[in-house]
C-alpha cells in the first residue's frame, strides 16, 4: 500500500496557497502551509516530508535559498519553485544546480500544475519503494546481523578511540574503528556510515550508535547525522540559527539543526 504522500506549500501569499489547494483537493495528499518561511524551515526540520513548494520571490528570502536548505536536511524530498514570468531563467538555472525539480509559473495552468507535482511524486515514490526493497533484503540478512553482534561483543571492552564496529558492505561485513569514522546518517529509514574509506550500511539506527560512540568524540548534529567531532574543519552560518559542517576529507555538507546549534557552539567554546 502506497503512503500517503505529504506536501509543505510555502508562499508569503495566501491566496497563492489557496488556489494550489483547490487545485489538488481532488488528490488524497496532505498538505501543510505557510505563509511565513521562517516557519517553514521549522516544518522542514520536523516533518519527513515528500514535496516543498516554494515561492521565490519573498520577503527576506528566495525560494531557491529555502529549497537549499530542504536539500541539505530531507534530500528526498521533491522540491518545486513557483515563479513569477520573468524569473522562469533563475528557475531554469536552479533545476540544472540541481537544487529543483521543476518549476512553476504564474499565472498557471491548472492540467500543468497536477502534472508537474504528479511527476514529482511519482519519483518520490519509486526512490521510496527503492528504498522499501532495499530494507528487506536486509532483513533477510538477518544471521548476518547475529554475526555482526558477536563480533561487537568480542570488542566490547576496548577503549572506545580503538572500537571496530561491523558494518555491511553488500553482503560483507566489514569491520571499521569508531576513529575513521566521518559521519552517519539516517535517509529514508536507512543508516550509512561514511569513512575515509567508503560508504557502509548499518542494521543499527542512530540512536543505538548514538549510545555505542564516545560522546566526546561524537556529535548529534540533526536528528539525521551524527558527526566525528574530530573530523569537523569549518563550521558556516546557514539560515535561521542552523550551521553547516566541513569535514576533513568530505565533500558532503552535513546540516546543524536549530535546536542542536547551542550543543555546537559549547563543545567548541563558540
Amino acid at each position: 500500500m502506497e503512503k500517503r504522500m505529504k506536501i509543505l506549500i510555502i508562499d508569503d501569499e495566501i491566496n497563492i496557497i489557496n488556489a494550489l489547494k483547490r487545485v489538488l483537493i481532488k488528490f488524497d495528499y496532505e498538505i501543510i502551509s505557510t505563509t511565513n518561511p521562517e516557519e517553514g524551515f521549522e516544518i522542514i526540520d520536523s516533518l519527513d516530508l515528500d514535496m516543498v513548494i516554494c515561492d521565490y520571490n519573498m520577503p527576506n528570502i528566495n525560494g531557491i535559498d529555502l529549497l537549499k536548505y530542504s536539500k541539505e536536511v530531507r534530500p528526498g524530498a521533491i522540491r518545486i519553485l513557483i515563479t513569477g514570468y520573468y524569473d522562469a531563467d533563475i528557475a531554469i538555472s536552479a533545476i540544472n544546480e540541481g537544487n529543483v525539480f521543476h518549476y512553476i509559473s504564474k499565472p498557471w495552468k491548472n492540467e500543468e500544475v497536477i502534472a508537474i507535482i504528479q511527476d514529482g511524486l511519482k519519483k518520490r515514490q519509486e526512490e521510496v519503494d527503492q528504498s522499501n526493497i532495499y530494507k528487506y533484503v536486509n532483513e533477510s540478512y538477518t544471521y548476518l546481523s547475529q554475526m555482526a553482534n558477536i563480533i561487537e561483543k568480542s570488542t566490547k571492552n576496548k577503549s572506545d578511540s580503538a572500537s571496530k564496529f561491523p558494518v555491511f558492505e553488500d553482503e560483507t561485513i566489514v569491520l571499521i574503528n569508531s576513529k575513521d569514522i566521518l559521519y552517519m546518517t539516517s535517509q529514508e529509514g536507512n543508516v550509512f556510515v561514511y569513512t575515509d574509506k567508503g560508504k557502509y550500511s548499518s542494521n543499527d539506527s542512530l540512536s543505538t550508535w548514538e549510545s555505542k560512540l564516545d560522546s566526546e568524540n561524537f556529535f548529534r548534529s540533526h536528528r539525521s547525522y551524527i558527526v566525528n567531532i574530530e573530523k569537523i574543519e569549518k563550521i558556516s552560518p546557514w539560515f535561521n540559527g542552523s550551521y553547516n559542517l566541513k569535514l576533513a576529507n568530505c565533500k558532503d555538507n552535513i546540516p546543524v539543526s536549530r535546536s542542536n546549534a547551542k550543543v555546537l557552539k559549547d563543545i567548541f567554546g563558540i
